[in-house]
């Protein structure tokens, strides 16, 4: 394939897309375009497809879910900065070529998620990307050692591990160092099931500097998950899922040493939370999500103390225990909340609040919720018509009506429109109604 680059760009008539233009000015065009619309001009004439596969166009580059790249893009790609190539079919050797090159040294964002990639490809990217920012490596599930990303320290502020479900512990623990800590500031092994306390200790003591940090709580204990809340005070958000080992003593000592950064709190199947030592109703807690779906022994007492103005998300999906005066309560004392998730809860009828008219609130999900009656739902409807409620049977109202189901109707107001985890565009900018990943609105890594 023909190439060209800005030093040598042809000035001839014939090799022009627009006669009467130098080609530098229509370089300097084309780069305000998106990608897309590259891609459609590239097919107009051979000038054009020249000029569109100029490596300059080709900094920030998307290639999602192809059947893998030809010999030819790694010339396309030679001042890259910016690769996705989630789900591209690519493997360990394209990634070596790649990153042996100038793309090595020029990449700040890359992301090779979900695709079939080994301990290789992340001992290539250690050595030879010395000014990476940004590492997205989720779902590639024959990576077992991380360690050579140490060399990475001085610039990586992201690394996103989710589902890498065969990494070792002992590799997470020798790549957390002082060093790391200056710089990470967003860590999410979320599905690495092979975490244990000494890791989650290693990141406590080293990653002070973390804003963000999602694990797999499968077999975590109550201190280790203590000294991060002591020790990492910026943590923005905090994600935990598979709580099975955590206790009251845990959830009381969060309480009292949450810091003010704290907004997104995500603490799933927490089946040691009861009464004793909730203490969420403590204190006016900065954060504004708070999921603590299926924490199925959590009691109804310390839900009917809840007051929090600040907070907007609440989910309690799978909480068997929440009872109608909690729903009450949550719906008149939290002021600001925006979207209430109560999936399951066979004990909420929603009678309490049948003629109460809910300000602020977009969403109410009574999926799988049995006692509640279809015309208590449609009275609720009729009188909060901004509100999406989701009904027994997963159908949606708005304004008395039914719209149709959860999975295909989306909020339109831009203000709970939201953009989850650096990934809207692949699921078009819209969450469904009924999406857990609402709760982490607006955080992008």
């Amino acid at each position: 394939m023909e190439q060209t680059t800005t030093s040598a760009i042809s000035n001839n008539n014939s090799d022009r897309p627009f006669p009467t233009l130098p080609n530098e000015i229509t370089l300097l065009i084309l780069s305000y375009l998106n990608q897309q619309t590259r891609i459609k001009i590239l097919r107009v004439s051979k000038a054009f497809r020249n000029m569109v596969y100029t490596s300059t166009l080709w900094r920030e580059t998307i290639v999602y879910n192809t059947r893998g790249f030809g010999s030819e893009a790694l010339e396309i790609l030679k001042k890259v900065q910016s690769l996705d190539a989630r789900a591209s079919g690519l493997d360990d050797e394209f990634v070596r070529k790649l990153v042996m090159g100038l793309p090595g040294q020029s990449l700040k964002v890359l992301d090779l998620s979900v695709n079939d990639i080994t301990d290789k490809t992340v001992f290539y990217i250690g050595i030879n990307c010395p000014n990476l920012q940004k590492l997205f490596l989720e779902g590639c599930e024959e990576i077992t050692d991380i360690k050579p990303l140490i060399h990475l320290s001085t610039h990586l502020n992201t690394l996103i591990l989710s589902y890498c479900s065969e990494l070792l512990d002992f590799t997470i623990a020798d790549l957390v160092s002082p060093v790391l800590g200056e710089s990470l500031s967003k860590l999410d092994l979320d599905g690495c099931h092979r975490l244990t306390d000494i890791s989650i200790y290693r990141i406590s003591c080293y990653l002070k500097n973390l804003e963000y940090l999602a694990i797999d709580g499968q077999g975590i204990n109550d201190d280790p998950i203590i000294n991060v809340f002591r020790n990492c005070r910026k943590l923005n958000l905090f994600s935990m899922s598979f709580c099975d080992s955590l206790t009251d003593k845990c959830l009381y000592d969060i309480v009292l040493n949450i810091s003010s950064c704290l907004k997104f709190l995500r603490l799933r199947k927490g089946l040691g939370f009861t009464d004793e030592g909730y203490g969420l109703s403590l204190k006016n807690h900065s954060f504004y999500s708070l999921d603590i779906s299926e924490c199925s022994y959590l009691s109804d007492i310390a839900l009917q103390q809840m007051r929090q103005d600040n907070i907007r998300w609440l989910n309690l999906d799978w909480c068997w225990n929440v009872k109608e005066n909690s729903i009450h309560t949550i719906l008149t004392s939290c002021p600001n909340i925006q979207e209430l998730m109560v999936t399951g809860c066979n004990d909420i009828t929603c009678e309490s609040i049948i003629r109460k008219k809910l300000q602020n609130l977009k969403v109410l999900n009574l999926w799988s919720c049995r006692s509640v009656e279809p015309a208590t739902l449609q009275s609720i409807s009729e009188l909060n018509r901004d509100a999406y409620i989701i009904d027994y049977y997963g159908e949606v109202y708005k304004d008395g009506k039914k719209i149709g189901f959860k999975d295909d109707v989306y909020v339109v107001s831009e203000d709970v429109e939201w953009m989850v985890g650096g990934r809207e565009r692949r699921c078009g900018g819209l969450l469904s109604v009924g999406h857990h990943l609402r709760f982490f609105k607006g955080y992008s890594v």
